[in-house]
């Protein structure tokens, strides 16, 4: 019984030497690259950067967007998206139809971005830009 407890209390012992004496494979830390390799967002978006940018060159930085869609101003809006009819007064958006393209991107591991846009001279054009995390639900 001796001897298995001797046994016992020397296995960690020679492994703990065994591995500080080893050093002609020392552990590669950077060999998973860094957090970006990682990261599935290809481009992270600067909203700072994205206020200034029209609709093509936003996408054109920033790649495709996790989700398009678009809408008229006349249609009924969802809290998500009243907050509009500040941009626009009612005489404009009940008698023309102004449409609006909203582009969601992943902003970050734990953040979305939303961007509006309405076409001013053939140009489409940002409105603003939304920030949530990922689990808010509207």
């Amino acid at each position: 019984m001796k001897k298995f407890f001797l046994t016992l209390l020397l296995i960690p012992a020679i492994t703990l030497t065994w591995c500080s004496i080893n050093t002609d494979n020392p552990i590669n830390v950077g060999a998973l690259g860094n957090a970006t390799d990682i990261n599935p967002i290809k481009n992270p978006i600067n909203i700072d950067v994205l206020k200034t940018l029209t609709l093509d060159e936003a996408v054109t930085k920033f790649w495709q967007p996790y989700k398009k869609d678009s809408f008229l101003m006349s249609d009924w809006l969802s809290e998500f998206r009243i907050w509009l009819y500040n941009f626009f007064k009612p005489e404009k958006y009940q008698n023309t139809d102004i449409q609006i393209q909203e582009y969601t991107w992943d902003k970050d591991m734990v953040s979305m971005v939303t961007a509006r846009y309405y076409q001013k001279d053939s140009v489409w054009t940002l409105i603003d830009v939304f920030q949530r995390d990922k689990g808010s639900v509207f």
